[in-house]
């Protein structure tokens, strides 16, 4: 599982590695720290995004603007 999350409200989106999933499909999770509840959102990540490595900021905007966040 990946996280994404925001840590201050100017803050830039922050990725973290969750734990490990014995599925296939990778999940793709938003921490909403006003509220502190974590939305686990299920969207299909590209294969070559692996578990625990980093996604660049133009990969990021691409999978939030797919996910019209």
């Amino acid at each position: 599982m990946i996280g994404i999350y925001k840590n201050h409200i100017k803050s830039d989106y922050k990725i973290i590695k969750l734990k490990k999933q014995i599925f296939k499909i990778k999940k793709l999770g938003i921490y909403n720290s006003k509220k502190n509840i974590f939305y686990i959102i299920y969207y299909n990540i590209s294969k070559y995004i692996k578990l625990g490595n980093k996604i660049n900021k133009n990969l990021l905007h691409l999978i939030l603007k797919d996910l019209k966040i």
